[in-house]
């Protein structure tokens, strides 16, 4: 699954929304996609998410923000890259052989 990006129109349009819509929204929402309990810009959502954001939106009657406008400056998602594990130094004694 492709994430995109959230943008300050989408964002807007969340928050445009009552609390009770937004759980609705992320209960229908599949393992992995986009917590909308503090959304903000950059934040990964999967394309699914925003057609049925928009759907709740054009619903209520909220036409500020259309479909193209929501997706307007959005991203692929790309996850920030992990730091490197530190690497471990073993203390390493040589055996004596007798000789």
């Amino acid at each position: 699954m492709v994430l995109l990006t959230m943008t300050p129109s989408l964002v807007e349009g969340l928050q445009s929304l009552d609390e009770e819509t937004r759980l609705n929204i992320q209960s229908s929402s599949k393992d992995g996609e986009a917590d909308f309990s503090s959304p903000s810009v950059g934040k990964p959502i999967s394309h699914e998410q925003i057609l049925y954001i928009s759907k709740v939106l054009k619903s209520r009657g909220i036409t500020d923000y259309r479909l193209e406008d929501l997706l307007f400056g959005s991203r692929v998602y790309v996850p920030p890259v992990l730091p490197k594990p530190e690497q471990v130094k073993l203390n390493h004694t040589p055996r004596l052989t007798p000789g």
